[in-house]
Parts: structure tokens; C-alpha cells; sequence
């Protein structure tokens, strides 16, 4: 997950930038709603917890971490559309995908026996900065290989980038799918750390 999430903000702000030439402070600014519904979401997650399965919950996130990106991924034309390619995939990525998966990450660590909970805290985070880092260099390796070499301009380079994410997070997916057990919705106590 975190090698295709953070490589697809990577792949946006480029496109915003290079591709739609806005400049960095308009690129922030049209970004705000990715903050603001990324809190809200956040804020959602505490009761859909209480009422779902988290591994189910974390599925979901997982799928729409790569569904979110597939906007960028179909740009056929020289000139794509911040508002129908970039903004799309800013705002559902983060909200659904990006906070929704490590909501229930965090709910799974937080379930484990107390004397491996810092331990697996601790591999989360070294996920989260081997993952950011791996799935950058692999996107910018086929980016590379497959659009830069060929001859292919700025934007196709950036949707190969961009199907890279789709299969970083459905990897993600699978990996969770097989790897991660299934947990009931969490009542009162069970968020507490024993």
C-alpha cells in the first residue's frame, strides 16, 4: 500500500506541474480537499470499526487504493485535465484508500499481544519508509524502461508511473487478503492497548 500510495502523490503533483503547468503553490491549493477529506475520513473510521471487520474494512481501502489511481492511468490525450485526472485520484487515495488502510493496520497492530506490539508498530513504520522508497524506484524503473526509452512524452511516462501504483496496491491487496487474519468489529475495550 504505501509504495503505491505515496509514489501516485509523487505521480500527481508532477502532472499538475509539469503537465498542467500550475505552479507549486496553485498545486498545494487545489490539494487542500485531499487534506480536509482525509481528516473527515479519519474521523469515520472510529465508528465503522465498531460495526465491521476490520480485515474486510482494510480490503476495501487496499482496492481503493488501486481504483483511486486509474483515473491518471486512462489520460489519452497531451493535455489531461487536473480536475477529471489529478484530482480525482488526490482526494479518493487518501480518503479511502490511504486512511482507510492504515486505520485498520493500526487496529491490527493494536490487537496484538502487548510485549510485540512496539515491535510490529516499528515494522509498520519501517514498511511505511522501505514501501514509499521500493515503490518509487520500481514505477521510475518501468516509467524508464517502457515510456522514457521508447520515445514517449511526459504524460505517458506519468500513466505508466501510475499503472505501476494500481499493481503496487494490488499486491498490497492480495498480500492483506492472504496475510492479514480476520477480527471482528472492535467494541470499547478492544481499541484500548492490553
Amino acid at each position: 500500500m504505501y509504495g503505491g500510495s505515496q509514489t501516485t502523490i509523487y505521480y500527481i503533483t508532477l502532472i499538475a506541474q509539469e503537465i498542467n503547468k500550475l505552479s507549486p503553490t496553485a498545486t498545494a491549493i487545489r490539494l487542500i480537499p485531499m487534506g480536509l477529506v482525509g481528516g473527515t475520513f479519519s474521523v469515520v473510521m472510529g465508528p465503522a470499526v465498531s460495526r465491521f471487520n476490520t480485515k474486510y474494512l482494510l480490503l476495501v481501502g487496499m482496492a481503493l487504493c488501486a481504483i483511486a489511481t486509474l483515473p491518471g492511468c486512462f489520460m489519452f490525450d497531451r493535455e489531461a485535465s487536473f480536475w477529471k485526472h489529478v484530482f480525482p485520484i488526490s482526494v479518493i487515495g487518501v480518503a479511502s484508500g490511504i486512511d482507510h488502510s492504515l486505520y485498520c493496520e493500526y487496529l491490527h497492530v493494536l490487537s496484538c499481544a502487548g510485549e510485540y506490539q512496539e515491535f510490529v508498530c516499528g515494522m509498520v513504520n519501517t514498511a511505511f519508509q522501505i514501501g514509499s522508497g521500493v515503490g518509487l524506484v520500481l514505477s521510475s524503473a518501468v516509467a524508464e524502461a517502457v515510456a522514457v526509452k521508447k520515445g514517449h512524452w511526459e504524460l505517458k511516462q506519468y500513466e505508466t508511473g501510475l499503472w505501476c501504483c494500481v499493481g503496487l496496491a494490488g499486491v498490497g491487496f492480495v498480500v492483506s487478503a492472504v496475510g492479514v487474519k480476520s477480527q471482528g468489529p472492535l467494541k470499547g475495550e478492544g481499541m484500548a492497548i492490553h
